[in-house]
């Protein structure tokens, strides 16, 4: 191979090199999503942030892994910011959740701990009744967001109309709803299986409950859980 080949590969290779890495700036930059509650317009960058983080682990076994559905919100002039579904790991099982707490910015792979039981009623009513889920569209993830910061941070979003409209719609029901107590679910006895004179029950809820203690009783014959 000729010296003057030798130097057209070389340039060539550093062209491509340069050419690949003017590539994958904007690869990054547009693959960038900014945190809950967070200003779109000063981001933190998570590519930097999330080393230490990962390589620690979380005592607590909670970390933030981004967000699921959002919009951009503002409140009146002000900075945009980033309202919808954060998506938060627990030992490995991701969840949806919402942000209380717009004082702190947080970034991909920090940790978090278990905390106080919201105290707010008419938060844990927009949880119960509107909960975060990665299945919501951005306006609803939204609405749902500002609805909750309303309660928790004071902040009144003015833009955009169809989410403001949404998360007063929101509001209004947890303003009345939030005095009462919640419906118990209907619960239905049903046979599921016979043994001989044996019969094994099965009770179902509607709508759907976990967690909750059923109490049952008989007035012929032994009940047995």
């Amino acid at each position: 191979m000729s010296l003057l080949s030798k130097r057209l590969r070389r340039t060539f290779i550093v062209f491509l090199g340069v050419l690949l890495l003017c590539c994958l700036i904007p690869m990054a930059v547009s693959a960038y999503s900014p945190s809950a509650g967070q200003s779109v317009e000063d981001p933190l960058f998570p590519w930097v942030e999330e080393t230490s983080p990962e390589l620690m682990g979380c005592a607590s076994g909670i970390q933030y892994k981004g967000l699921g559905p959002y919009k951009q919100v503002r409140e009146g002039s002000g900075k945009k910011y980033a309202a919808g579904v954060m998506k938060i790991q627990i030992n490995s099982s991701t969840k949806a959740g919402f942000c209380i707490d717009m004082a702190h910015t947080v970034s991909n792979n920090d940790c978090y701990e278990v905390g106080s039981a919201i105290a707010n009623p008419k938060i844990v009513w927009i949880l119960d009744h509107y909960p975060p889920s990665t299945s919501l569209s951005g306006l609803e993830a939204a609405a749902r967001q500002t609805a909750v910061w309303w309660y928790s941070d004071g902040y009144s979003a003015t833009w955009p109309v169809d989410v403001v409209a949404r998360r007063d719609q929101i509001i209004a029901e947890a303003e009345v709803g939030s005095g009462n107590p919640p419906v118990p679910p209907k619960v239905t006895i049903s046979v599921d299986s016979q043994v001989g004179c044996k019969y094994f029950m099965r009770a179902t809820t509607t709508p759907a409950t976990g967690g909750q203690v059923l109490t049952l009783n008989t007035t012929n014959g032994t009940l047995n859980v």
